[in-house]
C-alpha cells in the first residue's frame, strides 16, 4: 500500500591454501597423463592476444621525456621500449589517442624491465582496474589500429609515472594524525519554522562522449556486433553520454559540483553546517562518501552523511536539508550528488531476455549536481514552497542493481515498460496535488525540470496525460541520458546556461524513482 507524505511550507601478498596446492598438483598430474595436449606458458599465451603496432609514444618520468614506439598492445596492456628503466610496480597514467577513433585515459602499471643493448629496456605495462567500457573502447580501437595503418600513424601515447596514490592510503589507514579542532562559532538557533532557498546550483561532467554509434560497438551479443545503440537511440531519444573513466570517482563529480555551487552561492566551504551526499554511486561501501566530499571541500565545520533514494535522491536530499532548515537545526547546507553508474552497464548480455533488462542500462551516463540552501529572509518571496513524495515498494523489482550477485559484476536491471506503468499511475497525480497546494496553473509555471528519462515516458507523461506544453518541459536526456540523482541539477543547471530559467522563476522538480518512489517540489528559484 503507498503512503503519501505531503507538507506546504510558509539533503604481493601471496595466499597459498591446501586446496590451491591440491589443484596444482592435479593440473601437473592432467598435463603428464597427456603429453599430447600443447601448453602455453603465460608469456604465449598473452603474446597470443596481443597485436604487434607500431604507436608512437612519450613517457615522462621526474621531468625526463623519451619517445619511441610500442612494440604490441592489447586491450590488457602493451609493451614498449624505451632508455628509461622503471621498477616493476611503478604506477602510471596513459593517456591513448586513437587518431579519429578516439581516445582515453587509464591507469597502468609496470609488470617488467628487462634491460637489452645499448641502453634500451623493454617495458611491459599492464592496464590496471578498467571498466568495462574503457575495454570495449581499447578492443574496438586495437581492431581498427591493426587494419589501418593511417590510425597508427595518428595515434599516440602519453605515459606519466605517478604517485601510488592506494598506496599511500594504505599506509596511512592507521597512522594517527594530531589536527586541532576548528573552533566552531556559535550560533543562535530559531525555534520557528523557516523555509528554504537555493541560493547556489553546480554541475559536473567528465569529459569522455559516448555516443550510439560507441555503444554498437561496446555491445557484445554472443560474439556478435550489431547496431543495439542506434536503436536505444531510436526508442529512448538519446545521442549521447558521458562516462568517467578508472581514474574518476563519484565524490570527484560530486566535489567539482559542489565547488561551483558554493561560488555561484558566494559562499565559503568552511560556512557550511550540512553535507548531505545522495548519488546512487558511492566510493567506497565505509565510511559515507560525502566524508570524503567534505574532505575534499575544506568544510571541515560541516556534520556530512549520506542519503539513498535511486534516482530520487536529490529532491529527497533537498527535502531533509529544508527541514534541518525550517526547524531551526542549521543556516546552511550542501546536497550534492556524484554519480558513476556505467560501471552497472552489461556489455555482454547472454540472452535475448538479458539484453531487454539490461537494455535501460545504455542510456545511462555518469556526471554530478550540487545545491547549496539557506534560510529565507523575512518578506522573501524564494524557497521551497511545497513537497510531494510517496513511495510504493510493489514495484522495487523493476530496476535493480544488486548489492550481491553470485556473478563477478553488479548490473543494472530493469523493466522499462512496468516503470512507465508505475510513473503514469503515481505521478502525475504529485503534479496536480502539488500545483493544487501552489495554488498555480499551467501558466503560472515557467519551467518543469523532470528526471530525465527517454522520449516516450516524457511524451505520455507530460504531454498528452498533464497537457503541459513542450516548452513548459526541459529535456536534456539527449545529450547526457540518465544520470540518476545528477539528473535533475545538471538538467537545472543546463537551463540556467541556456537562458531557459532566472532566479524568482517558478519551478518544478519531478522525480521518479525505482522503489517504485515519485518525489515532487515546488520552488522559487
Amino acid at each position: 500500500m503507498a503512503r503519501v507524505f505531503s507538507e506546504r511550507k510558509n539533503e604481493g601478498i601471496r595466499t597459498a591454501t591446501s586446496a590451491q596446492s591440491k589443484q596444482h598438483k592435479k593440473q601437473r598430474l592432467s598435463q603428464k597423463d597427456h603429453p599430447s595436449r600443447p601448453q602455453l606458458d603465460l608469456a604465449q599465451s598473452r603474446s597470443l592476444e596481443r597485436c604487434n603496432l607500431k604507436i608512437r609514444f612519450r613517457l615522462q618520468k621526474e621531468g625526463k621525456e623519451v619517445v619511441g614506439f610500442s612494440q604490441n598492445i592489447s586491450p590488457g596492456g602493451l609493451q614498449v621500449i624505451s632508455t628509461i628503466a622503471l621498477n616493476a610496480g611503478t604506477p602510471l597514467a596513459v593517456q591513448c589517442s586513437f587518431g579519429e577513433v578516439g581516445y582515453l585515459n587509464v591507469s597502468g602499471q609496470v609488470v617488467y624491465c628487462r634491460p637489452d643493448s645499448d641502453d634500451h629496456h623493454t617495458i611491459g605495462i599492464k592496464f590496471s582496474a578498467l571498466r568495462d567500457w574503457e575495454e570495449k573502447i581499447l578492443t574496438s580501437a586495437v581492431q581498427e589500429l591493426n587494419q589501418s595503418t593511417t590510425t597508427q600513424e595518428k595515434s599516440l601515447l602519453t605515459m606519466l609515472v605517478t604517485e601510488d596514490m592506494m598506496a599511500l592510503e594504505a599506509a596511512d589507514f592507521y597512522r594517527q594524525t594530531q589536527r586541532p579542532l576548528p573552533e566552531r562559532p556559535g550560533i543562535v538557533r530559531h525555534s520557528c519554522i523557516h523555509s528554504s532557498k537555493v541560493i547556489g546550483w553546480g554541475f559536473d561532467l567528465p569529459p569522455t562522449e559516448i555516443t550510439n554509434h560507441d555503444i554498437n560497438l561496446m555491445i557484445n551479443r554472443n560474439g556478435n556486433k550489431g547496431r543495439y545503440g542506434d536503436v536505444v537511440g531510436n526508442l529512448t531519444g538519446i545521442k549521447s553520454r558521458r562516462y568517467a573513466g578508472s581514474r574518476i570517482n563519484p565524490s570527484d563529480l560530486a566535489a567539482e559540483a559542489s565547488l561551483q555551487a558554493l561560488k555561484s552561492a558566494g559562499i565559503d566551504p568552511k560556512d557550511l553546517e550540512v553535507i548531505i551526499s545522495c548519488g546512487i554511486s558511492r566510493d567506497v561501501e565505509e565510511p559515507s562518501t560525502a566524508s570524503i566530499i567534505q574532505e575534499r571541500l575544506g568544510a571541515h565545520n560541516a556534520y556530512s552523511f549520506d542519503l539513498a533514494n535511486a534516482c530520487n535522491g536529490f529532491v529527497s536530499g533537498l527535502d531533509v536539508l529544508d527541514s534541518f532548515i525550517a526547524s531551526g537545526r542549521c543556516e546552511i547546507g550542501l546536497v550534492t550528488a556524484g554519480e558513476v553508474i556505467s560501471q552497472y552497464i552489461n556489455w555482454d548480455p547472454e540472452s535475448k531476455e538479458d539484453l531487454r533488462l539490461s537494455s535501460m542500462g545504455y542510456t545511462l551516463g555518469d556526471g554530478g549536481g550540487a545545491a547549496v540552501l539557506s534560510r529565507v529572509k523575512d518578506g522573501e518571496q524564494r524557497g521551497i514552497k511545497s513537497r510531494w513524495f510517496l513511495s510504493d515498494s510493489s514495484y522495487w523489482r523493476v530496476a535493480v542493481v544488486p548489492l550481491i550477485n553470485n556473478h563477478s559484476k553488479r548490473f543494472f536491471r530493469s523493466n522499462g515498460a512496468e516503470i512507465e506503468r508505475a510513473a503514469l499511475q503515481y505521478v502525475p497525480v504529485g503534479v496536480e496535488e502539488t500545483m493544487k497546494m501552489l495554488e498555480w496553473d499551467v501558466d503560472d509555471i515557467d519551467l518543469i525540470i523532470p528526471h530525465q528519462v527517454s522520449s516516450h515516458i516524457i511524451e505520455n507523461l507530460f504531454y498528452k496525460r498533464l497537457g503541459m506544453p513542450t516548452e513548459k518541459v526541459f529535456w536534456s536526456f539527449p545529450m547526457h541520458g540518465n544520470v540518476g540523482a545528477a539528473s535533475m541539477p545538471v538538467a537545472l543547471c543546463k537551463a540556467l546556461d541556456e537562458g531557459r530559467l532566472k532566479y524568482g522563476d517558478k519551478v518544478l522538480l519531478v522525480g521518479g524513482s525505482g522503489g517504485f518512489g515519485v518525489g515532487v517540489m515546488g520552488l522559487v528559484l
